[in-house]
């Protein structure tokens, strides 16, 4: 099951000149031929109750057998569960397909306040935490596998770390992506983010949201030689508004965190790499294990991948790293 970008991108790009909003659908087009992984797994909405708002949405995919493992996918800044299902012609399938041919299921979920979920009056970063954990406990009784794993992409990240530290039995590992205790980037964030109120594309926001300026996702977010051209106008397409809800945590929070970890970066990585940690995997590692004295820790960087990894060929060594890993 892909999620469909023709209805976002013809509702969102009204009044953009039309040959460059066809060659757009044209190239995204590609993208919706299924694949024998797509075809195999059943994937079906899903909406859960959450107490701080009304719901939080999300896609469940299920592999063809019974599932030993399911995977809580939680978004970055500016994105929704799409994130998981990128790709492009040079990428190989998606997170989303690989996961569900190696036998894992799925939920890709809007965080609190994006896309499909709720947008109560206060989000803050604790409510984000606490959204996921109830998303979490949910799935958990419903039986679908024995096993919980939160994945994660950049802020994603970061709150699926403050969770396992406030409960450290909400999930059995964690996957980290687009973050490291480690690194830090220098980003000039005026010229790539602006107010959501500003963004010709996106209506219905308040001025507590934010998105990339239009254009400038790849700039950001990705390492053009290694980055699917067909892949990068879908992200820009599908880009999302986004709450500043604070949630920057310390390195010596991960003290509290008790289960395996598994962080993946890309070597180009401008929000990341600017202090030499995503020299290579060794590095990374070892520099991370020192966060995380109370389990273990393997590190990856995935060569010629920028921020978003899924929008690159090294998407491909992500699905494996975790496979591996798991």
């Amino acid at each position: 099951m892909v999620y469909s970008v023709y209805p976002y991108a013809v509702r969102h790009y009204v009044g953009v000149e039309m040959r460059a909003l066809l060659v757009v659908l044209t190239l995204l087009g590609s993208l919706l031929v299924a694949t024998p992984a797509q075809a195999a797994a059943r994937c079906r909405e899903l909406v859960l109750p959450v107490a701080a708002a009304d719901r939080i949405a999300g896609t469940l995919c299920l592999p063809s057998g019974r599932p030993h493992e399911l995977q809580v996918l939680v978004h970055g800044g500016t994105y929704d569960r799409r994130y998981w299902s990128l790709h492009g012609p040079t990428t190989g399938q998606s997170y989303v397909d690989g996961m569900t041919r190696a036998g894992r299921a799925t939920f890709a979920l809007d965080r609190i306040g994006v896309s499909a979920s709720s947008r109560p009056a206060t989000i803050d970063f604790d409510t984000q935490v606490r959204t996921v954990h109830e998303v979490v406990q949910q799935l958990r009784g419903r039986g679908i596998a024995d096993r919980i794993v939160g994945v994660g992409h950049s802020f994603g990240s970061t709150i699926l770390r403050k969770l396992a530290v406030d409960h450290p039995s909400a999930v059995d590992a964690l996957v980290l992506t687009g973050e490291a205790s480690s690194g830090e980037g220098e980003i000039d964030w005026p010229r790539h983010i602006h107010p959501a109120t500003e963004d010709p594309f996106l209506r219905g926001y308040d001025e507590r949201y934010y998105t990339t300026r239009p254009g400038r996702r790849a700039e950001l977010f990705a390492h053009l030689p290694g980055a699917d051209p067909v892949a990068l106008l879908w992200d820009e397409a599908a880009k999302q508004a986004d709450v500043d809800s604070g949630g920057w945590l310390p390195p010596e929070v991960n003290a509290g965190i008790t289960v395996p970890v598994l962080v993946v970066v890309g070597a180009h990585d401008k929000l990341l790499c600017g202090t030499g940690a995503c020299a290579d995997s060794a590095t990374l590692q070892r520099l991370e294990q020192r966060w995380y004295p109370r389990t273990t820790v393997r590190a990856v960087v995935i060569p010629e991948t920028g921020h978003s990894i899924t929008v690159h060929r090294g998407l491909r060594h992500l699905t494996l790293a975790v496979v591996e890993a798991l």
